[in-house]
């Protein structure tokens, strides 16, 4: 951006140069020629510039750009000049391109840049860091925008390497071996990975929140607080060796300790390492290689651009150079404008310099060159390319040039061509061993990885037989003691035989000290072998040369890469050695690698499997814990309304086997009476006037009808103690048989007062279609339960909807045991049905014309603690142990319910226990 604003300032300015004109001839005059000069100017910088450059149409249309925007793009410049930016956009970036574009044309901003993708002409993707910025016309239209385009694939590609980094590194600070931890600004700590929590025999969660002075004994905490005191007030990082207990024993580690900065950089805490000391040498190396690698990172590449001007004379003078051109020419720029090549360079470099200059001049074109400079003593080549530039009057007046330093690469053309055949050798098993890491890196399977290796070598090196062995210093199994090799993969002719299987070292005990000693085994002629058994094991294998490369995995296991030839000797060169040695140490890592992440999954398999199991068992204890609580209320329940039921029972049975004797002894007295008022009908006046007194007619009268609701009231209070006596069987421990009828009856009449109708309740009808059923071995009291569960649910449904809504009408219609009745709409009813099915079952319906269920509720019905109650109402365990309790009788419960179609509860349960 600063690039181009510095050339198109003196271009604006010409611009208001060639306005005032028209009031003075000679200013215009002077304007015009500012003008060309500003137009070359930014002509030249526009072709030779670094970053893409382009002039856009407000439609969108691309009216120019430079070779570099079309380089970045993939596409010619006659291809760009038919295309718009939209068709080249990816279509996830056009929108937001397209509302900075309406900003800028709207005012509201000047100029924008973002990062965006343009779909190359190969439809690769293309990253580039956009700038716009819009001319307009003297009146204030727009007239066309500047896009500046600069490459920033390389940059998102690191920035996708650094998120990969991130991500290892936390996994990398939860596996190391070291101490990893972070402490707060009042040395809390907050961040402790697990290693640091086995050092300090505490789990994290005695850790985290804590400070030195609660996990260290008082004088190491304070040497330790001080240290990090320290850290906090200088913002310095500090590394020391300090002794911390472990397991009893003091053990000397070096630790690592810098500020922990927010993102204002305010020290807010403390980070720390700590290892052992006997790492330290290789911790350091460790941080050696990485600050190179960082170094390398951030290493650029920069190119000399300059710029000439051609004389009228023909003659040639500097005008510019950018820094990197004066780095390289080791000049200035006062040293170097207006001088001629003679005044800055040698006189032969000079007059090479003046004859490519006067060939683009007569070439009229672009031309591009390689030339041999002696620069400071040191012999360079560089690639140059000169463009001429013309002024108004089509005159070449001026040259733009760029060079670039191919030095290293001639200097690898001249290798090349002194050892053509040996480059083009090398470079192919170089290819080899890349593709092959490549290839056994991108898999953590060791079959594959083998597999891959022999082959690829057999291929390349056009080998008769490639085979991976390893070696078994303890037999092939626990019944063989004696050491074998295991030939586990093989690339070969297709006439040879297969060697694959299991070989004893004794005819190879030479081979067998090399291999253990991780010695290469090179035979150009297996005749040549002075041991006649080892000898004749080979040839009986087919071998007539032999190529044996050993290596060893990190966890001490030893194989190797064995190539043969079998048609015919092979002297075995040194570059083969030295690929296959590459290609072991690649194998080897591959294989550490390959068995890491199997050990890991392994290792998550069986988390994973004790994590099912945790699960499983907590389920199953909260399940039992739940019917445990339940059922010692129910217990409770039962034993204080058997109490209740014995107390009511006793006064009760009193009264009712009294009210019949009373009813006679009145009976007695009324007869007697009737026969005083026939014998004496005109009484003293005394007696007269107590008759009247008590209304004797009416109390005679009125007498037997209270009898007879004394005694309808103690048969009513009679069923209700035997109701309460039935459901209070809850805690009968064995089986038997009882009268399913008789517990829903009992059920009811327990909840009648919530059934009946009253002044603000229109009631709940209870339909009872009982068939015949044989008596169900069960625990009675249990039973009780689970009914008593489902018809409290069900006159909480109804209820909650009262004064809402009509009702489902349940009377039974044509239905299977699995569809509830639905027909008309009425007041709120539960129908009870009864019946056998199949063989041994009986099955009880309760059915409801409430508001129903949704699938979601249905689905989570039978777990514990589910309730769509309000909080305070319920306690979701009802529907959890009802079903838990028809389970434990070997029946199902089962509900069929929607919204708005009332809800059925079906309860299969057999006649006789298994």
């Amino acid at each position: 951006d600063e690039l181009m604003i510095t050339y198109l300032e003196p271009f604006l300015v010409s611009c208001s140069y060639v306005i005032a004109a028209h009031r003075n001839d000679k200013r215009r005059q002077e304007a015009e020629k500012k003008l060309r000069e500003s137009e070359e100017l930014f002509r030249a910088t526009f072709e030779q510039a670094a970053v893409g450059i382009a002039r856009v149409a407000p439609d969108g249309k691309f009216l120019e750009l430079n070779q570099k925007f079309g380089d970045i793009v993939g596409y010619t410049r006659e291809e760009m000049l038919l295309l718009t930016f939209q068709d080249i956009t990816h279509p996830e970036d056009l929108n937001a391109d397209l509302d900075y574009l309406r900003q800028v044309l709207a005012g509201e901003i000047s100029t924008y840049s973002m990062e965006k993708r343009y779909i190359r002409k190969d439809r690769s993707l293309q990253w580039v860091n956009l700038t716009v910025s819009l001319v307009r016309e003297v009146s204030g239209e727009p007239k066309y925008f500047i896009s500046v385009i600069e490459d920033i694939n390389a940059r998102k590609q690191a920035e996708a390497g650094q998120e990969q980094s991130n991500n290892i590194l936390r996994s990398v600070i939860e596996s190391t071996t070291d101490i990893v931890f972070v402490k707060d600004i009042w040395g809390r700590y907050v961040i402790i990975n697990s290693t640091g929590c086995r050092r300090l025999e505490k789990p994290i969660e005695e850790i985290i929140g804590k400070d030195d002075l609660e996990l260290f004994p008082p004088e190491l905490a304070r040497k330790i607080m001080e240290a990090d005191s320290r850290i906090m007030t200088t913002g310095e990082t500090l590394t020391y060796e300090e002794d911390v207990p472990e397991c009893g024993i003091m053990r000397t580690l070096l630790t690592t300790k810098c500020p922990w900065r927010d993102a204002e950089g305010t020290v807010i805490g403390v980070v720390s390492i700590a290892r052992d000391i006997s790492d330290r040498k290789q911790a350091e190396l460790a941080l050696q290689e990485r600050k190179q690698f960082l170094a390398s990172i951030y290493d650029g590449v920069e190119h000399p651009i300059f710029v000439v001007d051609v004389l009228a004379d023909g003659d040639f003078r500097f005008a510019g150079m950018n820094p990197a051109g004066l780095r390289v020419s080791s000049t200035s720029i006062e040293q170097l404008c207006g001088k001629t090549l003679e005044q800055v360079y040698p006189e032969l470099i000079a007059a090479s310099m003046r004859q490519h200059y006067t060939d683009c001049l007569k070439a009229g074109t672009s031309i591009a060159y390689e030339e041999r400079m002696n620069l400071l003593g040191v012999e360079t080549w560089w690639n140059t390319t000169l463009t001429p530039l013309r002024d108004r009057e089509g005159r070449i007046h001026r040259i733009i040039g760029m060079t670039l330093n191919v030095t290293p690469r001639k200097l690898a053309e001249e290798a090349l061509q002194r050892s053509e055949a040996q480059f083009r050798q090398l470079a192919e098993r170089e290819a080899l061993l890349n593709r092959l890491a490549n290839q056994i890196r991108n898999s953590l399977d060791i079959n594959t990885i083998l597999e891959t290796t022999v082959q690829e070598i057999r291929s390349l090196l056009e080998l008769d037989s490639c085979l991976f062995i390893w070696y078994l210093p303890k037999g092939k199994d626990a019944h063989s003691k004696l050491p074998a090799w295991h030939v586990v993969h093989e690339a070969k002719k297709s006439d040879l035989p297969t060697l694959l299987g299991y070989y004893l070292t004794d005819a190879t005990k030479r081979c067998l000290r090399a291999i253990a000693n991780l010695e290469i085994i090179r035979i150009d002629d297996i005749e040549a072998v002075t041991n006649p058994v080892e000898r004749q094991f080979f040839l009986t294998l087919g071998y007539k040369s032999l190529l044996n490369v050993p290596l060893q995995t990190s966890r001490g296991s030893i194989g190797m890469i064995a190539c043969g030839s079998c048609i015919d000797w092979r002297g075995w060169k040194d570059d083969e050695v030295e690929l296959l040695q590459a290609i072991a140490l690649q194998l080897a890592i591959a294989i550490s690698q390959a068995e890491l992440y199997a050990q890991t999954q392994n290792s998550a398999r069986i988390a994973q499997e004790k994590a099912k199991q945790l699960e499983v068992t907590l389920q199953e204890l909260q399940q039992t814990q739940t019917q445990l609580i339940q059922s010692e209320k129910m217990s409770s329940l039962g034993q204080m309304v058997a109490g209740i039921a014995h107390e009511i029972n006793n006064p009760t049975s009193f009264i009712y086997s009294n009210i019949e004797p009373a009813s006679e002894y009145i009976n007695y007295l009324f007869n007697l009476l009737e026969l005083y008022q026939k014998h004496y009908p005109y009484p003293a006046v005394e007696i007269r006037e107590q008759i009247e007194a008590i209304e004797l007619d009416f109390l005679v009268k009125d007498l037997h009808k209270l009898l007879n609701s004394m005694q309808v009231g103690a048969t009513r209070i009679r069923d209700i103690v035997r109701s309460l006596r039935t459901f209070s069987r809850l805690d009968e421990a064995d089986m038997k048989q009882v009268d399913i009828h008789e517990g829903i009856d009992s059920t009811l009449m327990i909840l009648e007062h919530r059934l009946k109708k009253v002044a603000s309740f229109c009631g709940i009808e209870i339909i009872k279609n009982y068939g015949k059923l044989p008596l169900v071995e069960c625990y009675a009291g249990q039973l009780n339960q689970v009914f008593m569960n489902i018809l409290v649910n069900a006159i909480d449904a109804l209820e909650e909807v009262i004064g809402n809504r009509s009702f489902v009408n349940v009377k039974a219609q044509q239905k299977s045991n699995y569809q509830l009745p639905i027909t008309n709409y009425q007041l709120p009813k539960i129908q009870i049905s009864t019946s056998v099915v199949e063989a041994n079952q009986v099955l009880v319906q309760i059915a409801d014309n409430g508001p129903g269920m949704t699938k979601e509720v249905q689905q989570r019905l039978f777990d514990p603690f589910f309730t769509t109650k309000p909080v305070g109402s319920g306690t979701g365990l009802g529907m959890s142990i009802s079903y838990q309790i028809i389970e434990k009788h070997g029946g199902q419960l089962k509900c069929i319910s929607s919204p708005g179609k009332g809800a059925e509860f079906s309860i299969f349960l057999p006649i006789k226990s298994s």
